[in-house]
């Protein structure tokens, strides 16, 4: 059994899992960070960010858009 609420902790034999935020945290860090802006990859694949599900195709490199997404949900506005 997993425990999600921790971003990285022991499974029960003491191996590291990474939580499922953590990974997601990653992956998007890697789609929206704007060096990967020329990557491609088949119009099959999205990810999902609070409640905005995009195709990954047309986001590669998009920092704008999670800046959007929490300042739809925070307010906050991120340089």
């Amino acid at each position: 059994m997993r425990n999600t609420p921790i971003p990285f902790g022991p499974d029960p034999s003491g191996n590291p899992v990474p939580g499922r935020d953590l990974v997601w945290g990653l992956i998007a860090s890697v789609v929206f960070a704007p060096v990967n802006a020329g990557e491609s990859i088949p119009d099959n694949y999205w990810i999902s960010v609070a409640d905005f599900k995009m195709f990954i195709s047309e986001v590669w490199g998009r920092i704008d858009i999670p800046k959007r997404v929490i300042r739809f949900y925070t307010g906050v506005t991120i340089p």
